[in-house]
């Protein structure tokens, strides 16, 4: 009987302490969260900026190639 038990207690040893390893090697590598992280993730406004917008509407106008035909281009390839 205990032939028959002894490779899953082998297995089961083994396993426990893979587990202890990779909980202890964890716990002595933690992760160090940049503390200015939280500016990166602060919540998007819920209204758009209009003048922003047409900033970016009148740079487009003066592109040298407008995205319409820059997209027609590069569909041709």
């Amino acid at each position: 009987m205990l032939k028959q038990i002894m490779p899953i207690i082998v297995l089961l040893f083994i396993t426990t302490v893979i587990y202890a390893g990779i909980k202890i090697y964890f716990a002595q590598h933690d992760l160090n969260i940049n503390p200015s992280a939280t500016t990166y993730a602060r919540p998007i406004k819920s209204e758009f900026d209009t003048e922003i917008i047409e900033k970016l509407k009148t740079e487009q106008e003066n592109l040298p190639v407008q995205p319409e035909d820059f997209r027609k281009l590069s569909q041709n390839d």
